[in-house]
């Protein structure tokens, strides 16, 4: 992919998985909810793609930060929040799953739909996660 995303419907497809990505962001907030007040959650969601997961999190009233190599999906995520009404509450930034741009313990929840299933280092990616995660925070994977 390099840089810039030009492949068929990803929308349609984040779209027919949302319902998944969705239910990981209740279950993550669920979870963030049993340790910490969760009014005010870190949350970084790691392969926005399009953004499904994201926008879940925003629409569960917390702020996210949307994390992907391709700017061109980035683009959608983005403006798809600003027809959602949720732009205040989302940030899309570029960046690799395997060199995540964040200090150490630097988001209370980190979670991942369809997406980093695909980052081609598995092992470095997780530590990635990991890394950015809290002490105690809850991360979220679906593959």
């Amino acid at each position: 992919m390099n840089g810039d995303w030009r492949g068929g419907d990803y929308a349609a497809a984040g779209d027919a998985w949302a319902h998944a990505a969705g239910d990981v962001v209740a279950l993550a907030l669920e979870g963030l909810g049993r340790t910490a007040d969760r009014t005010a959650a870190r949350v970084l969601d790691v392969a926005t793609g399009s953004g499904p997961a994201a926008l879940a999190v925003a629409r569960a009233g917390q702020c996210v930060v949307g994390l992907d190599l391709e700017p061109g999906l980035l683009r959608l995520a983005s403006v798809r929040a600003r027809e959602a009404g949720l732009a205040g509450k989302t940030r899309f930034v570029a960046g690799d799953a395997m060199a995540l741009p964040f200090p150490a313990g630097a988001f209370d929840v980190v979670l991942s739909t369809f997406g980093v299933m695909f980052a081609p280092d598995p092992g470095r990616t997780a530590a990635e996660l990991v890394r950015v995660c809290r002490p105690g925070g809850v991360l979220a994977v679906a593959s």
